[in-house]
């Protein structure tokens, strides 16, 4: 399957997965309702639940929430096991590398994040979901959760392995097998290449389409504090939804920046990109030295 075809399991805020349930009812309870659109989990409507948290989503809700989720960062561990080189030093030792990519990526942009961070060329990576498994195909959905491991191999146990040219490296040895070896290797260079950009492109396409709700506050000082709700798709720049709150609020003049878990905002980055979700609430704030006049 393709990484537009799947979806993770939906979380509630804690992290817990949620439970597909078919909701039974009761003559002596008051009906559930979802935590996101309010609607009532009447008997024998589908839901998503966490029973720990007395979290509850209509299977509409569900489903939004796993397509949030494949845009949402998470952070893996590649392992990466020793390996002997053709001389003395040329080695790789063992090691545990931390790459942070959203969710919903494929082994070939995990190649190339890991590339950019560690130096290990794209055409010289092999990633497996266990040590022994089948290497994952470029256009694979990586199918992972934070914290989860993936299994790395550098040379796909030739350039840097024992045995010289021959052996491992090529398929018929020597110089042939190598060039053999290295055409294979830009080849499936190419395809990551080709598989990142699509899927971001893809991306882009579905943040585009994706609009959050959010609850805007400005607080009084020395005049009447001041909300607004305001619409806003999760690719736009968070300047763009400043302009739209002073416009909203009738505070164009001033100068002021958005806040959100008590950080400042960057005007540059996308909604999406700095922690932003349906439902949540941004402050606005104004500089210290102009907070007096406020």
């Amino acid at each position: 399957a393709g990484a537009a075809e799947w979806r993770p399991a939906p979380t509630c805020p804690a992290a817990h997965t949620l439970d597909a349930k078919t909701v039974a009812g009761s003559w002596f309870a008051s009906c559930k309702t979802c935590k996101r659109c309010g609607a009532s989990l009447s008997a024998g409507v589908q839901r998503q639940s966490c029973k720990a948290c007395s979290y509850h989503l209509c299977a509409a809700c569900g489903d939004k929430r796993a397509e949030e989720m494949l845009s949402e960062e998470i952070t893996l561990t590649v392992y990466r096991a020793a390996q002997l080189g053709i001389l003395p030093g040329m080695g790789v030792e063992e090691d545990a590398l931390q790459v942070a990519i959203v969710r919903g990526a494929t082994a070939g942009a995990l190649k190339l994040k890991i590339a950019e961070l560690y130096s290990v060329p794209v055409l010289l990576q092999v990633l497996r979901r266990d040590a022994d498994g089948t290497p994952l195909g470029n256009q694979e959905p990586l199918r992972y959760d934070d914290g989860d491991i993936v299994y790395l191999s550098v040379g796909g146990g030739g350039l840097f392995a024992g045995g010289g040219l021959g052996g491992p490296l090529g398929v018929g040895g020597g110089a042939g097998g190598l060039m053999e070896m290295m055409s294979r290797a830009a080849a499936d260079a190419t395809e990551a290449l080709s598989g990142a950009l699509e899927e971001a492109a893809a991306r882009a396409r579905e943040l585009e389409k994706t609009e959050y709700t959010l609850n805007v506050v400005l607080l009084g000082g020395a005049r009447p504090e001041k909300r607004c709700k305001l619409t806003v798709v999760a690719a736009a720049r968070v300047q763009e939804v400043l302009d739209m709150v002073k416009l909203e609020l009738d505070i164009e003049d001033e100068a002021l920046y958005l806040e959100f878990a008590g950080e400042k905002l960057p005007p540059a980055a996308p909604v999406h990109m700095v922690g932003l979700r349906d439902g949540d609430t941004v402050m606005v704030a104004a500089p210290e030295d102009s907070r007096s006049s406020l």
